[in-house]
């Protein structure tokens, strides 16, 4: 007679998870092995979703950077449409509101004018877009959770290139997460520091501002084991 097997209900099933190494910085010597949920650094890569995040956070950017530069006309300077004065009997010209281009501090008359060319993406979308890219640098080893601070024991650019040299790792192009408070003041660590002397071109990101496109670019990306915590409740789907 054939064993019965008990079912669970689908609500009592445990969710899946994978299991990552944690390493130590800068030697990054692996400690332990901690577990991770499967929707967050094993789902299946869908171009789809990944592309559809990166336009949405360069459209984004370019809409910023468009705002920025808007310069407001009469309509939209936000002073009265009443007539300064009246039109005959002064003895001085005509003038009408006083958001006149005539007047220091009126409108400008023919300022630059962008549409809003900004596009507009789920918040689940662009969730899952995020587990997605995560997913994928895990699949392609090119994620490194650390137990531990994130930073160098100094500020100067030693530090770092004596981690680049031991570790045979290049700096350039390279993406750090770290483990910063989102309501704490953006004080630059010793790691930000000395990267930002040695390959400005890489950038030291607070967990609340990782962006897919980030990730999809870095060749190695180094996190913190609490903020991928916080990435995986902040980005629940």
């Amino acid at each position: 007679m054939a064993a019965l097997r008990t079912v669970l209900p689908r609500a009592a099933r445990p969710p899946a998870q994978v299991y990552t190494t944690l390493h130590s910085f800068p030697a990054l010597e692996p400690r332990t092995v901690a577990a991770a949920p499967a929707n967050l650094l094993q789902l299946p890569v869908r171009r789809d979703l990944l592309w559809r995040a990166v336009v949405f956070e360069n459209d984004a950017d370019r809409a910023l950077v468009r705002r920025s530069r808007f310069v407001p006309d009469r309509a939209q300077v936000g002073y009265s449409t009443a007539k300064i004065r009246p039109q005959k009997g002064t003895g001085r010209a005509r003038l009408g509101s006083r958001g006149s281009p005539m007047l220091v501090g009126g409108g400008k008359p023919f300022g630059p004018r962008h549409p809003d060319e900004s596009t507009e993406l789920p918040a689940k979308i662009h969730s899952l877009a995020l587990r997605t890219a995560l997913s994928y640098a895990y699949a392609r080893g090119s994620l490194v959770v650390v137990d531990g601070p994130l930073d160098l024991p100094s500020h100067k650019t030693r530090a770092l290139t004596a981690f680049a040299d031991v570790n045979h790792w290049d700096a350039d192009g390279y993406l750090f997460v770290v483990d910063r408070a989102v309501d704490e003041p953006a004080r630059p660590s010793f790691l930000e520091r000395a990267l930002g002397r040695l390959k400005p071109d890489s950038r030291v990101a607070a967990r609340d501002d990782v962006d897919v496109r980030d990730i999809l670019r870095a060749r190695t990306i180094f996190i913190e084991k609490p903020a991928l915590d916080w990435i995986d409740t902040a980005t629940e789907v």
